[in-house]
């Protein structure tokens, strides 16, 4: 039975009337540990999951942020829950050994007194009645600027005033500021930093007469007090309010009960008992219907809705319900960048900004898409606060010494952007210079949005850095640069705790503060990156391709490369059997083209080399190409690999990308497919490697927004380039012996699975394979390659040719390397800018690995 019954509580000798429920009693985390987790796939994430519902673990993330995971564990489960975790390749850091302490340290100071009516103590986490007793205080002591005054919503499930405070320096109707503040009960830093606002507004009038004369700002600061009031006597950890289910299921998560979606939809749960429990019909709950009847009174004069919630820098707005990009995205996000700078300027903080889905999680029923649709409130955002998901961050436990200075870095942003003027487009396609511009202004990245109409790409003076993390979590910090603008990661995810990046002069020393911050040392590897392009250049020629052998002192041209192959059709028939084949065609009309090698007309087994899918990975086309010159000129020195084998080698699989690099940005990665392009920024290509059918299209390691370098496609072999693969192995399937996929860079030796870190069935071959491979080229030229599962050795994506290969097409030797040059900077990698004097050099060390591995 559940029954909304109050207790007397007797704290600090005076008897004071909580809200607490007969079921209720007080929830202790004595020796819990506060726990950080990272990722490697998203079944891993249903191993926490699983433990989750099982209540051995208290997830403090509803999905993963940047494959990130926060929890609690109780000690009687933590054994159990880390053996599984580390099981499933997920590394975990124990943030905090006692749970409890950190709550006691957040409550020590506070005093459970009757209410008086006084500013906010901003050194502590006021209870609700000291709230509304501090509003109170404000309403009714005289003000020089503004008038202010108390306004009630509606009444919370346990008869709580949902109390708000309306600042407005004149009688004349302003456009409204509203912001609703700790709709989640747990969020304290959300309702604090309301508080902080409403205290600087109240008595900061005249530095904030900018504001005050443009706006009027009504700020609910506790939307759910029943629940805030319940984490402060029973449950420091509760989310939901406290409106009762079942029998021993209490709350709805008010964030999932708007109406925007369809209700119940994604993120969400059906199941009473769940921390995202969408209730039983859209404003079911008392808290979200005041909040709905309040709006609707004065939509039509609110210019913006903030929804204040903790944790984990973000700075985000519609939609939350689906990726697509509302219609006022590109002013959403000029604003959202300027709050974003602003923050960061003034405390070095770095916020992700963008759309909710893209940047945290798809959901429905939340409060800022229904302010938007539903309300039409076009200027709606939801700001995840501080702390940060990260090692230095405590989840929902902000220590009370931060509340000012997190209060004070979230007014600063938000300032900002209520002050800025964003110059509205007269059409909805700009013209090129000023889609230019628009990009410098919002920190699209440098590799993303490039127009069919720009100038080539410089790097003058950008610089190469490597990182060696000092913790895995850091690689947060430099994701959140990287989509901010402020770098440009050279690859998705730390390899051995290394990253590589470039970043533009105007923001190395912005970035290596903030690197030092987080105790990580940089390493400059390159002072100005466009003298490394340039000497790569050295001796490129842009002309028709002449009907000669390959040049491997240089990269060639893939007009070169082309005619090329067809030189060695027609002038080394002495071989025996040499064909040009043509897969398909790119979007831009490039035939895609590839040699047959082979010694007899009898049928062998295939070995199937794919090239150069990733457009600046000049290295992988360049060792496909020694090794195609090798085949054909020196046939007696690898008879023994042809008398086995029929070789089918595509030297480029994505000449349009690959040609880009060339002419106009070296560190183009996608295709150039415009069919892909968004409508503001014609954001163009898609990630070939992430669009193939091998697990869920979308799924980790790719992105669903088309400005991303890992963009997945709207769907799998969307494009032309893996349309044309898939329909090219689909006819000779059967007669494949190997499928070999070449990248750069790294030095890694892999097979599948790339989608999960379950083992596939060949696992002991492949591995056995792969040491004979990686021990060969260690004997013979030193150079040390890792080698092991995809998902295991470098990281887990869905989408890849490698596991589509075998998992569809039944190609049981399947595999992917990363050849030179090295990722670590003692050993003079330089990532993607191969050397041009080194081509010879990784070709044959990759032909020797191979070689080896193909006649073992």
């Amino acid at each position: 039975m559940c029954s909304k019954m109050f207790l007397p509580v007797t704290l600090v000798g005076v008897s004071v009337a909580l809200a607490v429920p007969i079921e209720g009693t007080v929830k202790a985390y004595s020796k819990h540990r506060l726990v950080l987790a990272y990722l490697s796939s998203p079944e891993t994430f249903a191993v926490a999951k699983a433990f989750g519902a099982n209540g051995q673990l208290d997830l403090w993330t509803n999905v993963p942020q940047n494959n990130t995971i926060m929890f609690s564990v109780a000690p009687e489960y933590f054994s159990k829950v880390e053996s599984t975790l580390v099981k499933s390749n997920i590394m975990t850091e124990v943030l905090e050994e006692d749970l409890q302490k950190l709550i006691d340290d957040e409550r020590s100071g506070q005093v459970y007194r009757l209410m008086s009516r006084r500013p906010f103590d901003l050194r502590n986490f006021e209870t609700y009645d000291q709230i509304v007793a501090s509003v109170d205080y404000y309403a009714s002591v005289p003000h020089a600027f503004a008038d202010i005054s108390r306004f009630v919503i509606g009444k919370s499930y346990e008869s709580r005033e949902i109390i708000g405070i309306k600042f407005s320096n004149s009688v004349t109707k302003k456009p409204i500021i509203f912001i609703e503040c700790g709709i989640h009960a747990r969020e304290w830093a959300s309702i604090s930093t309301c508080l902080y606002m409403i205290h600087q507004l109240a008595t900061n009038q005249e530095t904030h007469k900018d504001l005050l004369d443009r706006f009027e700002f009504h700020i609910v600061p506790s939307a759910n007090p029943d629940g805030y009031e319940y984490t402060r006597t029973c449950n420091r950890l509760w989310r939901k309010n406290r409106s009762c289910q079942t029998a021993h299921c209490f709350g709805v998560d008010l964030n999932r009960n708007f109406e925007a979606g369809p209700h119940c939809g994604l993120g969400t749960e059906s199941d009473p008992c769940s921390d995202i429990y969408c209730g039983s019909k859209p404003f079911s709950e008392p808290e979200t219907m005041a909040i709905r009847n309040y709006l609707a009174g004065i939509k039509d004069r609110v210019d913006y809705y903030i929804s204040i919630h903790a944790f984990g820098l973000a700075w985000m707005f519609p939609y939350s319900v689906m990726y697509e990009h509302c219609k006022d995205h590109q002013e959403l996000l000029e604003k959202a960048k300027i709050g974003v700078n602003a923050i960061r300027e003034k405390t070095g903080t770095v916020y992700k900004y963008g759309p909710i889905a893209t940047t945290f999680y798809r959901v429905t029923g939340s409060s800022t898409d229904w302010a938007y649709i539903s309300l039409g409130i076009k200027k709606s955002y939801v700001l995840e606060i501080q702390p940060a998901l990260s090692a230095g961050g405590r989840g929902f436990l902000l220590p009370k010494e931060k509340i000012i200075p997190v209060g004070e870095e979230t007014f600063a942003g938000l300032k900002a952007i209520w002050l800025s003027i964003i110059v509205q487009w007269p059409a909805p396609y700009p013209s090129a210079m000023v889609r230019v511009s628009v990009l410098a202004i919002i920190g699209i990245s440098a590799t993303t949005a490039m127009f069919q109409d720009e100038t080539p790409k410089s790097f003058t003076k950008h610089r190469l850095v490597f990182a060696q993390l000092p913790s895995l979590w850091t690689f947060n910090v430099a994701r959140s640069l990287n989509e901010n603008g402020l770098l440009e990661l050279w690859h998705d995810l730390p390899r051995e705790g290394s990253i590589l990046f470039s970043v533009a002069p105007e923001h190395f020393p912005e970035v290596q503060s903030t690197f030092n911050k987080s105790n990580c040392v940089l390493k400059v590897i390159e002072d100005d990156l466009q003298k490394v392009i340039d000497e790569e250049r050295t001796g490129l020629t842009y002309a028709l391709g002449t009907p000669r052998s390959l040049n491997l002192r240089q990269f060639e041209s893939y007009d070169q490369i082309d005619a090329s192959i067809s030189h060695y059709v027609n002038e080394a028939g002495f071989l025996g059997h040499i064909n040009r084949f043509v897969t398909g065609k790119t979007s831009q009309g490039r035939e895609i083209v590839g040699i047959k090698i082979s010694n007899s007309i009898e049928k062998k087994p295939i070995i199937f080399l794919e090239c150069g899918i990733h457009a600046r990975e000049w290295a992988s086309t360049s060792s496909c190409l020694y090794i195609i010159d090798e085949l054909v000129r020196n046939q007696n020195t690898h008879k023994d690999l042809l008398d086995r084998f029929e070789f089918h080698i595509i030297p480029s699989v994505n000449p349009d990308g690959y040609e880009y690099t060339r002419i106009q940005n070296r560190l183009w990665r996608k295709n150039r497919n415009p069919k892909k392009s968004n409508f503001l920024y014609r954001c163009l290509g898609v990630d070939l490697n992430r669009n193939f059918k091998s697990g869920p299209h979308c799924g980790v390691g790719t992105e669903k927004n088309p400005c991303s370098d890992i963009y997945c496609g709207s769907n799998a072999f969307s494009e032309p380039e893996t349309a044309a693969l898939r329909d090219y192995l689909t006819g000779i399937k059967d007669d494949v012996e190997y499928y070999v996929a070449v990248h750069a860079f790294g030095l890694m030796w892999m097979f599948p699975y790339s989608y999960t870190t379950d083992h596939c069935p060949d696992h002991d071959d492949l591995m056995r394979r792969s040491k004979i491979a990686v021990d060969t080229i260690k004997a013979t030229t030193g150079t040390q390659y890792k080698y092991g599962p995809t998902a295991e050795t470098i990281y887990a994506v869905t989408g890849s040719s490698v596991d589509w290969a075998y998992m569809e097409l039944g190609i049981k030797k399947s595999y992917v390397l990363e050849v030179q040059p090295s990722l670590n900077a003692a050993f003079g990698g330089r990532g993607f800018l191969l050397p041009a004097d080194q081509i010879i050099a990784v070709g044959n060390e990759t032909f020797i690995g191979l070689k080896a591995m193909w006649l073992s």
